[in-house]
Formats: C-alpha cells, structure tokens, sequence
C-alpha cells in the first residue's frame, strides 16, 4: 500500500486487529454467499449467514457481444474474427494496467518485492542488493560495451549500438567509467544471487560479468606484454586491453581471483551449481563440434519422429541429435524410450539437470540449447519444416515473425534490462517502434557457442525464461521464449541481425466475391537463408490443410514482404497473420517442392510410430 501521509505507528496496533477481522469476515462472509448459492444454509460465527452479506464477487470478462448462429463458411469466419478483436482488445487493457502499475511502483516498493521473494527462498542465498551508488551506471555500462566493440569514432552508418556518437576520439574518457565498473564488479559478495523478476539488476550484472569475464585474456596479455597498439585502427582485442589499462594491476588480480572464484554463482546461480563449477567447466562439457537440438512433449512427439526421419532420409542430414524434454510433466517415459532407441539420437531431462527451475514446453528450449554437447547448434521446433540440408547454414542466426503490425506497444518491462536501445533495434526492429509484441521466430536458430559473446548472451536468455523469471511478469509481456533470444543479444550490445523478413508459402487469397487478390499468398511462414533461397516453412496448421494435401496436383507460390519492417496482414477467411499481401511473389522451385511432398508422405508415415524403422 502507498500512502502520501505520515504513518502513525502508534495507531497500527489499535487498528490493525480490526483491519484484520474485517478482512477475515469477507473472506468467510463471500465463501458462505458461493455456498448459499449451492442451496446450503451456512452459519459464520454460530450466526445464520445472511445470503448477499459477503463482498462483492470477482466478474472474470466474459464475452458478452451477440451472436448470431452462423449458417455459412463467411458467418463462421466473421464471428471468430470479431472474437479474437474482443480477446485482444481484453488482452492489451490487462496489459496496460499491469504496466501502469509497474510503473507506478516507488524505488521502496520494488526493495520490498524482493525482500518478499527472499524471505520465501528459505533454502536460497540472500538477493544481491546493489548499492545506491550504481543507480546511474547503466549508461556507464552501455557505452563501456559500446567501447569494447570498437564505436568510438565510427560514424552511425558502421556501428551497432551508437552510445558513443556524441564523444570523439580525444573526449572520451573511459576511465572513469572503469573504475566504476569495477567497483560494482567488487561489491559482489559470495553466497549471494539475483532476484530473478528483479530484471534491472539483472542487466547490470550480466552486463557487468560480460564485460570483465570475455575480456580476461586480453587484460592478461596486456599486462604481461605491455600495451601495443597497432599503427592501424584498433582491433576488438586491443580495445579490451585499452578498457583494462585503466585498472592497476592489483585490481586486475582482483578480477581474476573473483571470476575465478564466485562471481558467476552470483549473476547465474541456477548455472553453475553441483553439476557445473563454473564457466570453464561449463564450456568444457561442448566435446561435440556440431548437432541437432530439439525439445519435445506429448503433443509434439510424432512431429519430432517425423523431423528427424525427414532430416535423414529426405535431406540426408547426418548430424547428430539430442532431444531435451521437462521429465513427466512434458512426455511419458514411453516416448522417450522410443525416441532414444533411435540412432544417434540422446535424450536429456532438464529437470535433472536444472533441479525444477526450468518450465515445460517452450521455456525450456534455451536450456537446451546452452547445456546441450555441441558447440555449434542447430535448433529445430517440432514445427519446423526445413526444405534443404541445414548442415550448410551453420552460423549465426535469427529469422524475423511474421506477427501482424500493432500501434502503441509498450516496451517498458523490457526497458528494465534495456534501457537505452541500440541504434541499430531502433533502426530495424518494429519492436522498439512499438508496432508489435514479437520481433522473432523461434522454429530454427543457430548458435555458435564457441564464441564467448554468444555463450554469455545464451546465460542471459535463460535468466529471461527461468520459472521464477516468468512468473515474476515476464510472460505478460513477451510471446513465449521467441524473444528473449535476440533482446539478451541487445541487452549485452552484441551485434545481431536477423536474416531476412518472414513471406509465405501457399495459395493465393481471394475476397468476398471469390476472385484472386493480386500478389497476395496465403500460407504458413516461409524463411529464406542468407543467399535468398527457400530454407524453411514454420510448417503446416489446420487451416492450411487443403493447400497442402493437394501438393501433388499443383505447385505453391512463395511470397517475400517487398519492404522491410512488413509483417503478415489479416484476411478474413483465413484468419489473423495468415495472409501476406503486397508481395513478391515466386513458384516455389522443384528442389523445394520435393521436399515438401517427402514431408506430407513422412508425417502420413509417422502417425503409426510401430512402423517407424529410422536408422
């Protein structure tokens, strides 16, 4: 409760009993008014309750807009598209209010939050408590990343995160800002951890532990040779070794016993427990160079089967797999068993690994993607619906949704870990132009974890979908785990990109009247790789049934956004982001169509998983 008057302290103990009686009565009061409803009589205190007495009950919206029973295909059409408006509409008002109130919360209030949630972690460490004297360092923090990239006299045109555009090479002091940072590095005390919901200590933090731990060696060389400074502009490393010059060496000891020791308990508790010391260790257990990972449930198992015989046997992919699934609370040992007889083929259990921290389905798929063997990794949805061999696209990347455009989305949980924008989010994402609530999909990624930038970005991304993290807000905010991938990328200020806009593949739309709409295509997401050639299909739903099945009669058309920053539109009779509309648009060619129809006779083949013979 807030308050604007002074707390008379000498009155609580005369009015809180009764503000605690009264509070005990509504509760009984309401619950004898729900079973009086039920037709019983109901005593509250020996007495004869009094149906209505009780508080007013809680109305959940329900949608109360007539409807008329459809007799037709275009009345069903209409009335489903005039209840997913009501239900956004409710979704986006509850959203609001949520970040009112966030926003509203006093620097008191937050402190409080967090004591409650320590006090409930009984078996916990103690929250990390950042002193008032870091309040102003994400800024500091920012441009020190931004400087350790190599922006400082670079023009907007070649940089990635641009918090250094109004210094110039002789302004810039760096120094200061160094030892700072250190200083917050330092009051990192052992046997203590984050608050997971607490998400702006988390970016200083992470940000900070980013920022000492994948520049060590650099800072060693640099005291160990002497700075040398190429008569060239400088490169990455020799900008670390510039940052740690500004500490003595006895502050530089100081780093290494800490990063040697329990700074990254601190910043990643729920990582480096029993099963994994620290990040050494951690990196130590990728013994495999590349592979496949996949998670799993009940409902997408025979997707899963169907994958892996389409990787194998239509795209002659050989790469090793590991599926990771949340124990029962996901899949019956059954289906793992049939899964791990396959041939190389390895199951996991997150809950083993992670001791309950990890959600089921989607939320645990960074999980899977950070502790998985394999320094290079593919990551595939069960949904997904490669047409070529991904063995040949292994890198980095991130492919853009096809989310329908939106006005006024507000960013204001994601501006606790994200402060101050890249230039480059602020230039190419419609996320932090506020026109929609998901920048990503999240069917196929890549990652090279061998790359300490892209490990540390994955800790992050984890952080971000941990139970206590998500329960503390984070899902009202953000759709699943599709974002939190690119937004821990953005949070750290490490270049991304995402490969190209999401089209489509399918049929052309028609309108009311039947006729073709010009260059329109109706479909699921399509996404092109790198050199613009088909790569993948966000696969098949029900609505697209009848395109696909009659593959073997026809061809498909592929369509691209023509601009940038496009998203699917809406087409009444085939639902919400299901068509694009103002596109390029392409046969799909046969090497593509092939694949396709391999595909449709694979997951006909799979729905009698006794026949299955995947070798």
């Amino acid at each position: 409760m807030t308050s604007n008057t002074t707390l008379d302290h000498k009155n609580i103990k005369n009015t809180a009993p009764f503000a605690f009686q009264k509070m005990v009565n509504e509760s009984l009061r309401g619950w004898a008014d729900l079973f009086g409803e039920m037709g019983y009589k109901v005593k509250v205190d020996g007495k004869t309750h009094i149906q209505g007495t009780g508080p007013m009950p809680f109305t959940a919206p329900l949608y109360n807009t007539s409807i008329t029973q459809p007799t037709t295909e275009w009345e069903w059409i209409n009335e489903y598209e005039k209840l997913t408006a009501w239900r956004d509409k409710k979704r986006l008002d509850w959203l609001t209010r949520s970040d009112t109130l966030r926003e509203n919360l006093t620097t008191l209030e937050e402190s409080l939050t967090s004591t409650t949630f320590d006090a409930q972690q009984l078996n916990m460490n103690p929250l990390v408590h950042i002193s008032s004297e870091f309040l102003d360092i994400d800024l500091k923090l920012v441009q020190l990343l931004d400087f350790k990239n190599g922006e400082l006299g670079k023009s907007d045109e070649v940089i990635f995160g641009g918090s250094l555009l109004a210094n110039s090479s002789d302004s810039f002091d760096c120094a200061p800002m160094m030892k700072s940072a250190y200083r917050l590095f330092m009051s990192l005390v052992p046997k203590t951890m984050i608050e997971p919901s607490d998400l702006s200590a988390a970016f200083k933090l992470q940000s900070i532990y980013y920022l000492f731990q994948s520049y060590l060696p650099a800072v060693m060389s640099e005291f160990e040779n002497g700075l040398q400074i190429s008569n060239n502009a400088p490169n990455q490393t020799e900008y670390e070794a510039i940052l740690a010059s500004h500490l003595t060496i006895y502050e530089v000891e100081n780093v290494r016993m800490r990063l040697q020791g329990h700074v990254d308990k601190v910043v990643y508790p729920w990582a480096f427990n029993s099963r994994y010391t620290d990040m050494n260790h951690l990196v130590s257990t990728f013994g495999r160079q590349r592979g496949i990972v996949m998670t799993v449930t009940d409902f997408g198992f025979s997707n899963v089967m169907a994958l892996i015989w389409h990787l194998r046997a239509n795209l002659n992919c050989t790469l090793p797999v590991e599926i990771y699934h949340n124990g029962n609370a996901d899949i019956s040992p059954q289906k793992v068993a049939i899964l791990s007889s396959i041939s190389n083929v390895v199951t996991l259990n997150l809950q083993e690994i992670f001791e309950e921290q990890t959600l089921p389905a989607f939320y645990g798929k960074p999980f899977a993607i950070l502790f998985s063997s394999f320094q290079e990794v593919i990551y595939l949805d069960d949904d997904a619906l490669p047409l070529k061999n991904p063995e040949s696209e292994f890198g980095h990347l991130f492919f853009r949704s096809r989310e329908p455009t939106e006005e006024n989305i507000s960013t204001s949980l994601v501006n606790r870990f994200i402060p101050y924008p890249s230039l480059h989010a602020n230039r190419t994402t419609r996320f932090f132009n506020h026109t929609t609530r998901s920048e990503m999909d999240a069917t196929l990624m890549m990652f090279n974890k061998s790359k300490p930038d892209i490990l540390h970005s994955l800790l992050a991304t984890c952080h971000f979908n941990l139970k206590t993290t998500v329960f503390a807000g984070a899902n009202r905010h953000l759709k699943g785990d599709r974002d939190t991938y690119w937004l821990a990328f953005e949070m750290l200020r490490i270049p991304y990109k995402f490969v190209s806009e999401a089209g489509a593949v399918g049929t052309p739309a028609r309108d009311r009247s039947g006729a073709f709409v010009p260059n329109s295509v109706c479909g699921p997401p399509a996404f092109a790789d790198e050199e613009g050639e088909l790569f993948f299909l966000n696969r098949r739903t029900p609505l697209f049934r009848a395109e696909f099945d009659n593959l073997r009669g026809g061809s498909l058309l592929w369509g691209t956004p023509v601009t940038g920053l496009s998203a699917g539109a809406s087409m009444p009779e085939k639902g919400g982001g299901a068509c694009l509309f103002g596109a390029n648009l392409l046969a799909m060619d046969k090497k593509s169509m092939d694949a396709l129809r391999k595909y449709e006779m694979t997951l006909e083949t799979v729905k009698d998983v006794r026949e299955l013979n995947i070798q």
